[in-house]
C-alpha cells in the first residue's frame, strides 16, 4: 500500500490503529523509525485501551536522553499501519516528550519481513 506523507516535515508520521482489550480501536499517529528496533506506544494511550503496565510480558531496556530506563513490554491484539496487520503484537509502553508531535514509533519490529519504499521525491511510503 502507498501513502502519501506530507512535505517539509522532518519525520515520517503514519497512521496506525491499535486494538483494545475491549475490542474498542484507537487511531495514532507514529513516527516511521528506521532506526528504533521496537514499536513504542504512549502509556496513556494503552491505558485509554485497557492495558495495565503490570500486565507486562517483560520490561525493554531502552537508552533514552535522561539514562537507561526499562519500560514494560505488553502484548497488543491487533496493530495495523500501511495495509499490515499485526495481531498479539508486543509494544513498548513509553511516553515520549510532552511536545513530541506523535504518540510513539513505528520501529522495525513491526515492518520486519517486508519491503519498505520511502520515495522521497513522490513523498510517498510503500510497504509490500
Amino acid at each position: 500500500m502507498k501513502l502519501p506523507y506530507k512535505l517539509g516535515l522532518p519525520y515520517i508520521p503514519v497512521q496506525v490503529s491499535v486494538s483494545g482489550l475491549d475490542s474498542r480501536v484507537i487511531t495514532l499517529q507514529l513516527l516511521l523509525d528506521t532506526g528504533a528496533a521496537r514499536t513504542l506506544v504512549s502509556p496513556t494511550t494503552l491505558e485509554l485501551l485497557g492495558y495495565n503496565p503490570a500486565s507486562a510480558v517483560d520490561r525493554v531496556r531502552m537508552t533514552t536522553v535522561s539514562g537507561i530506563e526499562y519500560s514494560p513490554m505488553i502484548q497488543v491484539r491487533q496493530i495495523s499501519a500501511l495495509g499490515l496487520h499485526r495481531a498479539d503484537f508486543a509494544v513498548v509502553m513509553h511516553a515520549l516528550p510532552e511536545n513530541a508531535p506523535v504518540d510513539g514509533l513505528l520501529g522495525m519490529d513491526f515492518i520486519q519481513g517486508h519491503v519498505l519504499t520511502i520515495d522521497t521525491i513522490a513523498h510517498t511510503v510503500e510497504l509490500i
